[in-house]
């Protein structure tokens, strides 16, 4: 996604006349939405109910509070509420287009908040001891057969499709990932998206938000240094808090509990665990929960500010 976005960015600053059409957007948020869903297989023990809602409720209040410390800085309420949100870069970036923010500056702010995250925890949790596992939390690992993803694919498009024709907010990415997570869910499967295919929705992503910028933008990027250090400071005393709390919440380890509430990017928080000897089962589940819960968050205040 970055490589794309630079390109496109340069190519969109250097006064090309580019454009997204309207079928290639549709179609990257149907993917996008196919590939959150199908993230959401996890077997969730009733006793965890509690642990999830702090979790939600926490995430939810930092957001928030990130959004609206963003605006005293004078950004724009639509483009400050999404930068604040702690969730993925591709799925928060194309809500944001949905809803006409600065796509290229709530981009910014999410991948500055991901680098600097993915470089200094690693760094701590090194230091951490890795726990003794039990079983908190297990991943469905039945495989999926061509027919069933022919189905599921399917599904997620009609839904998609229907989404947006009823001009759903975010319809169709919020149709796809419903149907895929619920499709996955009942039949018991863990379907992954082909690399090529997610590779190629980056890139479309990120191409999108890179035309969003144009040389005028461009000089206004030097009157964000001052949020983005800010965004970053607090982010990392969030993650921190988030630790913390839990730990004693869920007597996670000092370890597990931090690559769960670490707001960077899915994929890296998971594999560090496995590599660090944390409970990856209890990462994994956190962290989709975080990403799925965020984008719901999102979707809504986007509809509420449109009002």
């Amino acid at each position: 996604m970055l490589g794309a976005m630079i390109a496109v960015t340069a190519a969109s600053v250097l006064s090309a006349n580019l454009h997204l059409p309207g079928i290639v957007r549709s179609a990257s948020s149907i993917g996008v939405g196919m590939a959150v869903g199908c993230r959401f297989n996890l077997k969730i023990d009733r006793g965890m109910i509690w642990h999830i809602l702090a979790f939600v409720g926490f995430i939810f209040l930092v957001s928030l509070a990130l959004g609206f410390i963003l605006m005293a800085f004078g950004i724009d309420k639509h483009t400050a509420i999404f930068s604040g949100m702690l969730g993925g870069i591709t799925e928060i970036s194309l809500i944001a287009l949905e809803f006409e923010a600065i796509t290229y500056q709530v981009s910014l702010f999410h991948m500055v908040r991901v680098i600097t995250l993915m470089l200094i925890v690693p760094a701590i949790a090194g230091r951490l001891p890795a726990p003794e596992i039990g079983v908190k939390a297990l991943t469905v690992t039945g495989k999926m057969e061509r027919k069933n993803w022919v189905v599921m694919a399917s599904m997620s498009i009609a839904a998609g499709l229907l989404g947006g024709f009823f001009q759903i907010p975010a319809g169709r990415m919020v149709g796809a990932m419903a149907v895929s997570a619920a499709y996955s869910k009942k039949n018991n499967v863990n379907p992954k998206m082909n690399r090529t295919l997610h590779n190629f929705l980056q890139c479309i992503v990120g191409g999108a938000i890179g035309l969003g910028v144009t040389p005028e933008s461009v000089v206004q990027i030097r009157n964000l240094i001052i949020p983005l250090i800010v965004l970053d400071a607090l982010v990392l005393l969030e993650c921190f808090a988030h630790t913390r709390l839990m730990c004693r919440l869920a007597k996670w380890d000092k370890l597990t509990s931090l690559l769960a509430c670490t707001p960077g990017g899915l994929g890296p928080c998971v594999l560090l665990s496995v590599e660090m000897g944390a409970d990856h089962s209890v990462v994994t589940m956190y962290q989709v929960i975080r990403y799925l819960s965020v984008i719901l968050l999102a979707v809504v205040l986007g509809s509420f500010m449109g009002l």
